[in-house]
């Protein structure tokens, strides 16, 4: 079909509930033309799906059902349905049609939230399939792929080349890996696999590769947390650090990425790739610590804005009418206004989802496309209502109610999978974030029973129905980031498990990093890492529904952990037995050396002296055999390690007990808080910094004086159950505890008891509590929500006693009160 002339087509309509592109319907298949006129890029682009006949009033089912995504991005085949970034698209294929004579890398960045993987998949893809990429005849038929980093990303490219040359993928990840500079060999390859079976009529060879890098910010998220989804056992081994040996694999592929964007490949010297990355706005200024991309950084990186007012409109109302779908009237406006709404409020607060970036509408895409696709199913026959809307829970509550709506219809045996499975498709990087990594369905599956396989499977499958999570080929991870914050209850479980998580990726890194290296003993843990390793070990095996079992090579890696530190603590044992034996010999020395000084002084008339020196020689002796042990325990006990060259300091100064001492400062323990029965759940300082308060799995809370590390009086009694988080008020005085029975309780800190009755209203367990900055209102959150709570506790008692009552004691009351020969005095003076 012949594309009109830009020229002849008259402007778009820039009206609010009117979609940019033109769509129209013909015969036995649906065709639509998206007119362009802003941007380097001009010209009519036709989409063409065969044997999708025309919508009509008698029948609108579209093939893909809901036109709406969710919390998943829009894909290529969703681009019929893909509304709000018709002009945006045409501004990116020119800004990627600029970088055909320069630099063909173009990094694309914006806020979480704007659609950054919905305009690359749905929007410029299937755009620069109808040929509108300027200056070059024949583009529509260059082949394209579209991958995310993954934790390796240097063998998920090797894996996505070779599918399409048909190469073998580990032939080509080590080609990439040994001289990533010869890199756009492999990608001409590629091409010329896709395109010379079916050369395009009238093509002039300067064929491209058009690679899309989706969600670049994994390069920082997984690889800063160590994750390794590559398998325990894939035949890489290296020496040296881990770490280094990591950032070699980034630095291969990003070397490769700009070899092909740069390097002259094809019969027209053109590269053999067009390089698109997508990262994170948060992310954007770590792309520039890598030499690879400042040339495209400098060339300008393209910036993806919210959406504004009428792009959010046309979001809501061009999918559903291109799938007939009638809207009632002001749904639209309904819709804007709870937007609206929410990133007011996400601005006052500092914080949530709606305050992910700059601007009036940031961050809230994810939140509107999820609560439309809920508003299509409740859809009341061929309309979108407000009633649909109010029972999807509005924009607000969408993203809950779909979750719990998954959550609920799950036995109790899969809710308990359930966790553990979110837990897995979770990681916390190094700076602390909690961010979602993909993972194989093998690798979930992995050690679990038949009916944990198919109580598995429902799972993924009950939270993919929500569009919750996305399972395509091998692999399954949430569907966005913001289903970790706007989820409450998953967001309480993440939270709860935190510190654990940590753990339990770092466990699984290094053990994948020992293995890689031939299982070298230098890279198993030891000492406090490993007790406090195996303490979590404990939790997790006491609790299985929440703690997924552990991978087959992290369990072979802590058990040669254990083999290794038993093997050091029978060498420290006889070492033990050798030092005694020194301690032994030198006690005989002194003897001898105390008798030899008698004897002298006898001699030489000079007792007194003569003893001194001995007695120095004999604390010097024991000095240094206390050191000499404190050394041997250094490694598996470092508190009596520590203990032991103290002690050697106050019998005399040696370099060797001063050593011992500053190596056990030296440590990442400080001291050791012991007082709690089990698991410590949470921790916070004072804001005096000299008292520490925590709260344990025991059902107490415990103050500690920072100075001696001792505890502050008797534990705090009062929850029935664990105790998941404790904080300061702002002046110090109030603690406020956190339980997983359900309450909230304040604590005096001068006497140690509760203050008034449990704060008692959620119908779960309490995950946090925060006060507000003047120490009146109190916060809490839990499975069911947030609750704000007005605990105003008044510098002045007295006075704001009386300001309660309004009045004083009455006559009658005081000498009901109080004894006769008491003159009755007004006590709360009006």
């Amino acid at each position: 079909m012949n594309r009109p002339d830009p020229g002849d087509v008259d402007p778009p309509d820039d009206d609010a509930g009117t979609p940019i592109a033109g769509r129209h319907y013909a015969g036995d298949h649906v065709e639509f033309r998206d007119s362009v006129f802003h941007g380097p890029v001009a010209g009519t682009v036709e989409y063409h799906h065969h044997q999708h006949p025309a919508p009509s009033r008698a029948s609108r089912a579209w093939a893909g059902g809901s036109p709406y995504r969710g919390l998943a991005p829009f894909g290529e085949a969703d681009a019929e349905v893909f509304y709000g970034r018709e002009r945006v698209t045409a501004e990116l294929a020119g800004a990627l049609a600029d970088r055909l004579a320069g630099p063909g890398m173009l990094v694309v960045t914006g806020p979480s939230g704007s659609g950054k993987s919905s305009l690359l998949r749905a929007g410029l893809l299937p755009y620069l399939a109808g040929g509108l990429l300027s200056r070059v005849p024949g583009s529509a038929r260059w082949p394209h792929l579209v991958m995310t980093p993954t934790a390796d990303p240097l063998a998920e490219l090797a894996v996505r080349l070779a599918a399409m040359s048909g190469a073998d993928p580990l032939t080509t990840r080590e080609r990439l890996a040994a001289r990533p500079d010869q890199a756009p060999p492999v990608f001409r390859q590629a091409v010329l696999a896709r395109t010379e079976p079916h050369p395009a009529p009238g093509g002039t060879g300067q064929e491209r590769l058009l690679l899309v890098v989706d969600q670049f910010e994994e390069i920082f998220t997984l690889a800063s947390a160590g994750m390794d989804t590559g398998g325990p056992e894939d035949g890489r081994e290296g020496d040296g650090d881990p770490g280094a040996e990591r950032a070699a694999e980034v630095e291969a592929f990003l070397s490769a990425l700009r070899a092909a964007a740069e390097t002259p490949t094809g019969p027209a010297g053109q590269p053999a790739a067009l390089v698109v990355i997508g990262v994170r706005g948060d992310f954007w200024d770590r792309c520039a610590a890598f030499p690879q991309l400042v040339e495209a950084l400098r060339a300008g990186p393209f910036t993806l804005a919210p959406m504004g007012e009428a792009e959010l409109r046309r979001a809501i109302t061009g999918p559903a009418g291109r799938v007939g779908l009638g809207i009632e009237d002001g749904l639209s406006d309904v819709v804007l206004g709870d937007l609206r709404a929410l990133t007011a409020s996400g601005r006052r607060a500092g914080a949530g989802a709606a305050s992910a970036g700059p601007g009036p509408w940031a961050g809230v895409l994810p939140l509107l496309s999820q609560a439309m696709l809920l508003t299509w199913e409740h859809r009341e026959e061929d309309r979108l209502t407000s009633r649909g809307y109010g029972a999807a829970g509005g924009v607000t509550h969408a993203v809950q109610a779909s979750a719990e709506a998954a959550y609920t219809q799950l036995t109790d045996a899969q809710r308990a999978l359930a966790r553990q499975t979110f837990t897995y498709l979770t990681v916390v990087t190094s700076d602390g974030q909690i961010a979602r990594r993909r993972v194989a369905r093998d690798e979930l599956r992995a050690g679990r029973t038949p009916d944990e396989v198919r109580d598995l499977d429902a799972v993924v499958e009950a939270f993919t129905g929500q569009r919750l999570m996305v399972a395509d080929g091998d692999g399954v991870e949430p569907a966005h980031d913001m289903l970790l914050t706007a989820w409450p209850r998953l967001a309480g479980w993440l939270q709860a498990d935190r510190d654990d998580q940590i753990l339990y990726g770092q466990l699984r890194a290094d053990a994948t990093d020992w293995s890689r290296n031939g299982r070298d003993p230098s890279f198993l843990y030891g000492g406090g890492r490993l007790a406090a390793l195996l303490q979590a070990r404990a939790r997790w095996q006491a609790d299985p529904q929440r703690y997924p079992p552990l991978p087959a090579l992290a369990g072979d890696f802590l058990s040669a952990c254990v083999q290794a530190a038993e093997h050091a603590a029978r060498t420290a044992a006889r070492r033990r037995r050798l030092a005694r034996s020194a301690v032994a010999a030198l006690a005989v020395l002194a003897v001898i050396a105390s008798a030899a000084a008698v004897l002298a002084v006898d001699a030489a008339g000079t007792a007194r002296s003569q003893q001194a020196r001995a007695d120095d020689q004999r604390r010097r002796a024991l000095s240094l055999a206390l050191a000499t042990q404190g050394e041997v325990l250094g490694v598996t006990d470092p508190v009596t390690s520590g203990l032991l060259a103290a002690t050697a300091w106050s019998y005399d100064h040696t370099a060797e007990a001063r050593y011992g001492m500053l190596t056990t400062l030296a440590t990442s323990v400080q001291a050791v808080l012991n007082g709690h029965t089990g698991p410590v759940g949470g921790v916070v300082f004072g804001p005096d910094g000299r008292v520490v308060a925590s709260a344990g799995d025991d059902g107490t809370v415990r103050l500690w004086d920072v100075a001696t590390r001792r505890p502050i009086g008797d534990p705090l009694r009062g929850h029935t159950g664990p105790v998941s988080a404790v904080v300061f008020g702002p002046d110090g005085r109030v603690v406020a505890s956190a339980g997983d029975d359900g309450t909230v309780r304040l604590w005096d800190v001068a006497t140690r008891r509760p203050i008034g009755d449990p704060l008692r209203g959620h119908t779960g367990p309490v995950s946090a509590v925060a006060f507000g900055p003047d120490g009146r209102t109190l916060a809490s959150t839990g499975y069911d929500g947030a609750r704000l709570w007005e605990v105003a506790m008044p510098s002045q008692p007295f006075q704001a006693v009386c300001a309660v009552a309004g009045r004083t004691l009455t006559r009658q009351e005081w000498r009901r009160y109080l004894p006769p020969e008491e003159p009755f005095r007004e006590i709360c003076a009006r």
